[in-house]
């Protein structure tokens, strides 16, 4: 195996060079949880794995409660299964709270004011439509609890690892929160055995060939707890050690599809490069620089590496998409690039800019 089969297999395993599933709650759940804390690109994170979306259906999954908006990994907001947001809450949340010890300390969030805090979005949300975050820190504001340094987003963070809410569907351009056990019914949570090793099954399956330090970086598990879990699970995958790295991974049935000639256009924070701590196999250190190590900037991806970057402008309710790639692309793969900027805009129902 070469570093370009492992990229090849996240492409396939990831579902961007080939799409097993028709509805977002789908690729969700295969995915365990897709980053999501932008959100307009974070639909397309989802979009780009069905083969024909538009992003009214990934934010009508989000209003039919088929995924949820929350943080159950690394502190960070993502998509996940209704089923699955609980558990991940309970048995990953806490070392990510007691990492936010520190901030809290620092901006005057004691333990009391956190409680507080919970205890008014509790009885502002309680039987309520969903509210916005300006709404949620007037309430905060009437109890007295100061809001400068940033403690409202720190209260709704907390309050969420916590299980106490999670991000409802937008009203206009606001996110709104409810309460966790207002918005979705109650489910069954496994132990912690059983419900990470199920996590490290599911994340070695979807996003395979990926090492343990890629798997404890993304769940936000101890290394010596993702081996553990791990084991419980690697008689299903096939290992393979690539310039002195271990990968696990599930082996493809019949042909793989030959992906070197794709380009994708993937948003910040997707899953291809953020969902593994060593993202080399994918991203060369020239072009790390320029997209924010493959994370923080929408990227392109040719010969299944990250070749440059893109960015989405609309004028007069036409879409301008304008690319920045190193070297540029000769005209058969721009051509291609064309047809791929075509089916970005159908997503997002727009016309492009002729």
């Amino acid at each position: 195996m070469k570093p370009s089969d492992i990229a090849r297999l996240r492409l396939h395993h990831q579902q961007i060079s080939q799409h097993s599933f028709t509805k977002p709650e789908d690729v969700v759940r295969w995915l365990v949880a897709v980053q999501a804390q932008d959100y307009l690109h974070s639909l397309w994170a989802v979009g780009l794995r069905l083969k024909n979306a538009r992003e009214e259906d990934i934010e009508q999954a989000l209003v039919d409660k088929t995924i949820v908006r929350t943080w159950p990994l690394r502190g960070t907001i993502h998509y996940t299964a209704p089923e699955d947001v609980r558990w991940m809450l309970k048995y990953l949340a806490p070392r990510v709270i007691t990492r936010y010890g520190t901030v809290h300390r620092q901006v005057g969030l004691d333990a009391k004011t956190l409680t507080k805090g919970m205890k008014v979005f509790a009885k502002a949300l309680e039987g309520s439509a969903p509210l916005t975050r300006p709404e949620l820190y007037e309430a905060l504001e009437r109890a007295k609890i100061d809001l400068s340094e940033q403690r409202g987003l720190h209260l709704l963070v907390y309050s969420a690892l916590k299980g106490l809410i999670c991000v409802a569907p937008r009203r206009g351009k606001q996110p709104t929160f409810a309460l966790l056990d207002e918005w979705l019914p109650a489910t069954k949570i496994p132990d912690q055995d059983e419900a990470l090793a199920s996590l490290a099954k599911r994340y070695f399956a979807s996003h395979g060939p990926a090492t343990i330090q890629d798997f404890a970086w993304w769940a936000g598990l101890t290394g010596t707890d993702a081996r553990k879990y791990l084991d419980m699970v690697k008689n299903e995958f096939e290992e393979a050690t690539v310039e002195g790295q271990t990968y696990w991974f599930k082996p493809v049935e019949g042909k793989l599809k030959p992906a070197t000639g794709d380009i994708f256009l993937l948003p910040p924070y997707d899953e291809y490069t953020v969902a593994y701590k060593d993202r080399s196999v994918v991203l060369e250190e020239a072009q790390a620089a320029s997209t924010g190590n493959g994370i923080f900037r929408p990227i392109v991806i040719a010969g299944q590496r990250v070749v440059g970057t893109w960015k989405r402008t609309e004028k007069k309710n036409l879409l301008h998409v304008q690319t920045e790639i190193t070297p540029p692309f000769a005209k058969a793969k721009q051509d291609v690039l064309k047809k791929v900027i075509k089916r970005y805009a159908r997503f997002v129902s727009t016309d492009l800019e002729s």
